[in-house]
């Protein structure tokens, strides 16, 4: 019994020595990490909790297309795992004046600058296009709240335009 008894005293007392450094709170600058052609890189992989799920804030109008029409957070996502199954496809995403980014509300959702993409598949041509995210911090990560699109609806439309 006393043998038990110490060896709880030591994990506690090791607990209480060796806990984590807890990681640095968030500048007020948004590092922009949303990388494409991680995301479509034509391999045929599921998005999931751990993958790329994260990064989109969810809610019923999370993309807006040129046209106006809003489409949720999972049917976006389902369009890019569509897309994601074209094994031709890949992608880059690249932020177009990264210099003159706003600072970023920590407390509230912030616009940022337009990211220009540029998608090329055999199976569905290529195209570039604008899109202009709104970004949050959730208190654990940064989250895209909102993607709109610039001139014409691209292959990111939940709808299926630009097919």
């Amino acid at each position: 019994m006393q043998k038990i008894i110490l060896f709880c005293i030591a994990i506690i007392f090791s607990a209480c020595v060796f806990t984590p450094d807890e990681p640095p709170f968030p500048s007020d600058r948004f590092v922009d990490r949303l990388n494409l052609n991680q995301i479509v890189v034509g391999t045929n992989a599921t998005f999931s909790v751990t993958s790329y799920r994260e990064l989109f804030e969810f809610s019923n109008d999370f993309f807006i297309g040129v046209d106006g029409q809003n489409f949720s957070t999972e049917r976006f996502i389902s369009r890019l795992e569509e897309i994601n199954r074209d094994t031709t496809a890949s992608c880059s995403w690249v932020p177009v004046d990264q210099s003159g980014e706003p600072p970023v509300s920590m407390n509230v959702p912030t616009t940022l600058n337009v990211r220009r993409f540029r998608f090329s598949s055999e199976n569905f041509g290529e195209r570039t296009g604008d899109v202009r995210v709104t970004i949050r911090w959730n208190g654990i990560r940064w989250q895209i709240t909102r993607w709109s699109e610039g001139e014409f609806d691209s292959f990111f439309n939940p709808g299926g335009v630009g097919n």
